[in-house]
């Protein structure tokens, strides 16, 4: 982004970036009596436009992408106010626990794969334009487990991925 473009803000290094507070007037006061009230479970900040890919896989929870500007993982030692921050819970770690519960998933319906952990993720469709929700076993993947190895050819997996989009 550059300075032209509509709704650029630059923040210097003293500046503050703040989260559910308005102004009745520009360059009013800030109102925090009328600010967010609810949950926060994730924000992240890029500098450049993101794929349909990489926000399909975030809202899928198949992965977090680290924001380049503001990075969830920094955020939370940052919180100034009234808040409450609960750890360890669904809401602290969103993406990885809806992963975890689709993995399950997989475990417990997927018997037809002879393997011993079955784990979900999302991989690329047979027609190479369209991601989609798999049970695979871990010898499918890469070394991390987080994706579909290529090199393996294996085809110890199978789609399941309205199954697994429903689970949420």
């Amino acid at each position: 982004m550059d300075e032209n473009t509509v709704g650029f803000t630059s923040i210097s290094p003293e500046g503050r970036f703040l989260i559910g507070t308005t102004r009745d007037e520009k360059n009013g006061p800030y109102i925090y009596s009328s600010g967010f009230v609810g949950t926060l479970s994730c924000l992240n900040i890029w500098s450049v436009e993101l794929s349909f890919t990489s926000i399909y896989s975030m809202s899928s929870g198949a992965m977090n992408i680290n924001g380049d500007c503001l990075a969830w993982r920094y955020v939370l030692g940052m919180i100034v106010g009234n808040l409450t921050i609960v750890p360890n819970t669904i809401i602290y770690y969103p993406g990885y626990s809806l992963l975890e519960q689709r993995s399950k998933w997989c475990s417990d319906h997927m018997t037809s794969l002879s393997c011993p952990t079955v784990y979900a993720r999302l991989g690329i469709g047979n027609d190479q334009r369209k991601m989609l929700w798999r049970c695979y076993c871990s010898e499918a993947l890469v070394p991390s487990k987080y994706c579909y190895s290529i090199l393996s050819n294996s085809t110890a997996y199978e789609t399941k991925h309205n199954e697994l989009v429903a689970i949420n």
